[in-house]
């Protein structure tokens, strides 16, 4: 089994800074093959509304001159800006489904201008970018990644993909959240899909696990306790943080020993964590995400003779 050098990404969530620095990541970081685990769009739609002599956003008044401004902002922590009237906006405020419908139109037509950009200039680098969904993206999203599938684009949805020496599966389903978001499965249907996928493997000591769920029980699960209201709780001047993470994810890693996790999904908890299994110590992965602020977030990881042998967060 010979040497692969990784960039581990994930939840950039439709920021338009985060996305323009990735298509740059094969050129500054040196490396060839980059791995994005998930959750591709972003969450809000902006309305931009014309006022006449200036526009309002979010409560805010916007002067008609520095509207580019506003827009390059906005889509930066990864919203969708839509320029709209006063009546179009009660409709949107009125009519969740038309909101939504227009929402997962610009949602879907900006990530396929960003992947554009992304081929182009992976392929000027010669490198490929493996690519799933997140627990976020709507069931759409596939048919733009499919759209775009190639020797630099390679979807891993579902799918056993061959990366260098090398396999990896990948799965960007989540267990459930409070948040009832558009792709989440029971622990026992993630269990299964994943077990489907390892069993269509040559090896799974030669497999890398690619999933946008992160396992429970490890440093790289902790989110906010909420309240009812989806509120973090406070304890001690602190985040009440516990573990979301996955049993199905954590099962598969124990029971097959991959080389290794990748995974996303949980913003505040990026580093490396260890899933003991019978045979090793699987390292698990987060690079974690701060998009909201344009910042591309990553982990830098060399694999030689199917072992993780060095890693290295990445920020900028």
């Amino acid at each position: 089994m010979g040497k692969l050098k990784l960039l581990l990404v994930s939840d950039l969530h439709g920021s338009n800074a985060a996305y323009m620095k990735l298509s740059n990541a094969p050129q500054f970081y040196g490396v060839k093959d980059v791995i994005f685990a998930g959750d591709l769009l972003g969450k809000a739609l902006v309305p931009i509304i014309d006022m006449g002599d200036h526009y309002e956003a979010n409560g805010e008044k916007i002067k008609k001159r520095n509207i580019d401004d506003a827009i390059k902002r906005i889509r930066n922590a990864g919203q969708y800006p839509f320029m709209t009237s006063m009546d179009e906006y009660e409709k949107i405020r009125e009519d969740y489904s038309y909101m939504e419908r227009l929402f997962k139109d610009i949602a879907i037509k900006e990530l396929d201008k960003s992947l554009n950009i992304i081929e182009e200039r992976f392929r000027r680098a010669g490198a490929k970018l493996y690519i799933m969904p997140g627990n976020d993206d709507y069931p759409e999203t596939i048919d733009v990644l499919n759209k775009h599938r190639s020797d630099v684009l390679i979807p891993i949805e579902g799918e056993v993909t061959n990366i260098g020496d090398y396999s990896i599966i990948g799965l960007g389903y989540s267990n459930k959240t409070p948040w009832n978001t558009p792709r989440e499965m029971s622990e026992d249907e993630l269990w299964q899909s994943l077990n489907k996928l390892m069993n269509g493997v040559d090896d799974a000591r030669r497999t890398i696990v690619a999933v946008h769920v992160p396992p429970i029980d490890t440093s790289i699960d902790l989110a906010p306790r909420l309240t009812s209201d989806m509120r973090p709780i406070i304890r001690g001047g602190e985040v009440d943080m516990m573990h979301v993470g996955s049993m199905a994810v954590r099962k598969i890693l124990e029971t097959y020993a991959p080389i290794i996790g990748l995974h996303g999904h949980i913003h505040e908890s990026g580093g490396v964590d260890y899933v003991a299994s019978r045979e090793s110590r699987v390292p698990v992965l987060n690079a974690g995400s701060e998009y909201n602020f344009g910042v591309l977030r990553g982990i830098l990881i060399q694999i030689d003779d199917g072992k993780m042998m060095n890693y290295l967060p990445t920020k900028g």
